[in-house]
């Protein structure tokens, strides 16, 4: 983790393709980032998050550099956000109840920011309407309820893919899971998942399924 010489948001760099810069966790420095935030902040952008999954692509030889280094939202961020939900069924926040309560307010902002980008541009929502329902969802204060208004007038539908990615991954899991029953391997649906690079949920969808057939169709010699 490296701190970032501006003001701004906490990130990611993923290595250069040309082995120029390094991977690295941007903290921005002179920003009130609290621990109990920073735990959850480090599971999306380190490990098991961004870097373990930028960096396991960049390591396959056979990948077109597309899929090592292209950012497909829909799986980058989804699988960053499972990420967080990963951490958390692991146990890792059990040492630190400010963390975990951290973790599920993360998980509710990450949601109310779809619906306030739904608010905003399929219903016409002013400020003073995303404010009033920040503060009845998450008590947010004026703030940071227009960061997120801003957020979503400069970049419409960016936080889709963070939810709708996290449910996508959390559902192919649970459908290999009941098709595999006893067979069903956590280690290797997550290998599944990250060995092919940044793909579609569309194609990320397919793998799962040929691999679940696979699974299901392959028996042990006797």
């Amino acid at each position: 983790m490296i701190p970032a010489e501006i003001e701004g948001y906490a990130y990611f760099r993923s290595a250069c393709w040309d082995g120029s810069c390094e991977a690295a966790f941007v903290v921005p420095v002179g920003v009130d980032h609290r621990w109990a935030e920073c735990v959850t902040l480090a599971y999306h952008e380190a490990i098991p998050g961004h870097y373990l999954q930028r960096a396991w692509a960049q390591q396959l030889g056979d990948l077109p550099l597309i899929r090592k280094y292209m950012n497909e939202p829909g799986f980058v961020e989804g699988w960053a956000t499972y990420a967080e939900d990963l951490a958390w069924e692991s146990g890792w926040y059990e040492a630190d109840p400010l963390a975990e309560a951290s973790y599920l307010f993360d998980v509710l902002w990450t949601a109310a920011q779809v619906v306030v980008d739904t608010g905003v541009y399929a219903l016409g929502w002013t400020f003073d309407q995303v404010l009033d329902y920040l503060d009845r969802m998450l008590y947010y204060d004026r703030s940071y309820a227009l960061q997120a208004y801003h957020r979503v007038l400069a970049r419409p539908a960016r936080q889709a893919p963070y939810l709708v990615g996290r449910l996508h991954l959390a559902e192919l899991r649970d459908r290999a899971e009941a098709a595999l029953g006893e067979r069903f391997s956590l280690p290797a649906f997550h290998t599944v998942v990250l060995e092919n690079g940044s793909i579609s949920l569309a194609a990320l969808a397919a793998t799962v399924c040929d691999y679940v057939i696979v699974e299901t169709t392959w028996r042990r010699p006797t």
